[in-house]
């Protein structure tokens, strides 16, 4: 299975957040929520163009290369100039979070003090989902489209025979 093309949740904010509780509240400003580990192997699936899903908690250390265009928004919000952290909204234990490393050709999964506003520099990646609403709609009008067209190529056919 292969994300290169897209991403299975919806990014509504990405911010830098200094701690855990920053990126915590973050969210809670965007009405969202942080990704899970496993929504961040998935992000960096699709941002190294890897074949298969990157696991929760699995590193990958060679033979990939992060996707600058599709980090740019990511790269733009961190102060690093090629990298960036992501937290996660999982906690391993009262006092650490998770987080993933996303580097220029290797990323890894890690914990951090989840209070202490430190040099991490992490990102806040706000998720929502898309409205089953909007999908629907752009269904409909997918069909409409094409329904029309197939009535346009219908009448020039009955024109010309």
């Amino acid at each position: 299975m292969s994300l290169n093309n897209k991403l299975p949740f919806e990014i509504v904010h990405i911010e830098l957040a200094n701690s855990y509780e920053d990126a915590q509240k973050i969210a809670q400003r965007y009405n969202a929520e942080l990704p899970t580990m496993e929504q961040l192997g998935q992000l960096a699936t699709y941002l190294y163009n890897y074949d298969e899903i990157i696991g929760d908690q699995q590193d990958i250390s060679s033979g990939i290369n992060l996707d600058i265009t599709k980090a740019s928004q990511f790269i733009s919000a961190s102060p690093f100039s090629n990298r960036f952290y992501v937290w996660s909204g999982q906690e391993y234990s009262r006092n650490y979070a998770y987080y993933r490393y996303f580097g220029p050709t290797y990323t890894y999964w890690y914990t951090y003090v989840r209070y202490y506003s430190g040099n991490l520099n992490g990102l806040a990646v706000c998720l929502g989902e898309v409205p089953v609403k909007n999908i629907r709609e752009e269904l409909d009008s997918d069909i409409k489209k094409w329904m029309e067209e197939l009535s346009k190529r219908y009448e020039y056919n009955s024109i010309t025979t």
